[in-house]
């Protein structure tokens, strides 16, 4: 999906000089290692990259809702617009530093899914 979105802006994924590492421009984004500092038993397939939870905004909306109108369509202009299944019968539910509410209550978990190819 982000080489999908990078190419329409014309910038282009490459690997680096071993060609190991993926280069976007001046930045390399190393291959993740379960033994990369604290990440000891991680996850590592393939390239990971850390969100800003500080930063990061998500909207999640309905299917249903968008098919009936009741979404906006300045909610999808110039956005990645992600479709997925979202249900706890999945068990893709994870806690992330945004799991936290303000209230005090239950901590929120997010959905997800890691995709292996």
């Amino acid at each position: 999906m982000a080489e999908f979105y990078l190419k329409q802006k014309g910038i282009l994924i490459k690997l680096d000089e071993q060609g190991e590492n993926l280069r976007i421009q001046d930045q390399t984004f190393y291959v993740f290692n379960n033994y990369s500092g604290p990440y000891t038993k991680a996850d590592d397939s393939g390239y990971q990259i850390l969100v800003n939870w500080r930063k990061a905004k998500f909207k999640v909306v309905s299917i249903t809702d968008v098919m009936e109108g009741k979404v906006a369509e300045h909610n999808f202009r110039d956005r990645l617009v992600f479709v997925g299944a979202y249900a706890p019968s999945l068990k893709d539910q994870f806690l992330t530093p945004l799991s936290r509410t303000s209230e005090g209550g239950s901590p929120r978990r997010l959905h997800g899914k890691l995709l292996r190819s």
